[in-house]
């Protein structure tokens, strides 16, 4: 992806465009100057240039004529009037980018956030002064504050009840709901997408780490969801790096991780103990106290993703390198408590990668 931050825009000299490595957390977009400074060295993480929180965030198009030459673009804006533009070479990218993060504002953000995805008009500037975008964006969220604190917000039972929020098939459906429902302790999607990929993909290099194409990813999840019988090894769904990054949507969209938010702080702990035996010995009293279904599922993905790793030398995908693409995907803290972004990245990042190095010791 492509980054321009918004106060390059107020400058008279020449507009400056970086690329960059975007990753998308649970509740924000990270922007790291480029990948290596994101996976970091010597097992630390990098430091990420900028961050923009998705909570009640909005998207707007950027006008053809302030577009990069041949590129399609996109504002993203927080609820504190942080802004920037996002645009890849490949409009396909661009587009998949869009409406992934699209989904996230609209499933962290408070029933009637207005996303405002819409073409500006004729008479509309261009760029919108920045002192007006965050004036805009405090009158929307104080409108919001004021709605929701007059009438009462209904729970999400209540909407389940009434017909108006319908529950997921697959994709964004509890891990022990799905479970219960296709009667295993393992999703079969997991499953199949694991055994697809131990059968075809340990050998591909940049596994889990590279971008499929994300029409296809998002296609395959539809199918899915549909519940249609998909057949991963003919085209199109027969790409490595659609399977994982269909495979890793899947984690992503848990309502609860695969390590749940009410443990998250619990394996934190775990994590600081102060010699390797220790620490050992309470991460794996925590994921003996994972429920069936997360315990099930993170023991097979786990020992496939320890399959993935003896592959490093071809596939170039070690432990480290596992951990560090996986991390914000299989664990994330609740909410209300997010805190540090940077923190919570290299949180994550090492304890999956000690799960995957003492496997044996911990399952």
């Amino acid at each position: 992806m492509f980054c321009l931050r918004m106060k390059d825009f107020n400058r008279k000299s020449k507009n400056k465009v970086s690329k960059v490595y975007v990753v998308l957390t649970h509740s924000s977009i990270v922007i790291y100057k480029d990948q290596q400074m994101y996976e970091g060295k010597s097992g630390s993480l990098g430091r990420p240039e900028s961050s923009i929180a998705l909570v009640e965030a909005t998207l707007k198009p950027v006008d053809k004529d302030f577009k990069p030459k041949g590129k399609n673009a996109f504002y993203l804006t927080s609820n504190t009037g942080s802004e920037v533009i996002l645009y890849s070479e490949k409009s396909q990218e661009t587009d998949g980018w869009h409406e992934t993060i699209k989904r996230k504002i609209s499933k962290l953000s408070p029933p009637g956030h207005t996303i405002f995805d819409e073409e500006p008009s004729e008479d509309q500037p261009h760029i919108l002064n920045r002192r007006e975008s965050r004036k805009t964006t405090d009158k929307k969220k104080i409108k919001n504050r004021l709605y929701f604190s007059i009438l009462r917000r209904p729970t999400k039972t209540e909407l389940e009840k009434k017909g108006i929020l319908k529950e997921e098939n697959v994709f964004g459906k509890r891990l022990d709901k799905l479970c219960e429902k296709e009667g295993t302790t393992i999703p079969k999607f997991v499953e199949a997408c694991i055994s697809t990929i131990d059968r075809k993909g340990l050998n591909v290099v940049g596994i889990y780490r590279l971008s499929a194409n994300l029409s296809l990813v998002q296609k395959l999840r539809c199918e899915i969801d549909y519940e249609h019988e998909v057949n991963m090894d003919n085209p199109p769904f027969d790409d490595i790096h659609v399977i994982s990054g269909a495979l890793k949507l899947f984690f992503r969209e848990l309502p609860d991780p695969l390590i749940p938010c009410q443990m998250y702080n619990s394996f934190i702990t775990a994590l600081k103990a102060p010699d390797r035996k220790s620490r050992i010995r309470n991460i794996r009293e925590l994921v003996r106290r994972l429920p069936p279904c997360n315990y099930a599922t993170m023991k097979l993905f786990f020992e496939h993703l320890v399959r993935v790793a003896a592959k490093a030398e071809v596939n170039n995908m070690t432990v480290h390198n596992l951990a560090t693409v996986l991390g914000p995907t299989l664990m994330w803290p609740q909410e209300d408590a997010i805190g540090n972004v940077a923190a919570n990245l290299m949180y994550q990042n090492q304890v999956i990668e000690i799960l995957l190095n003492e496997m044996k010791n911990v399952f």
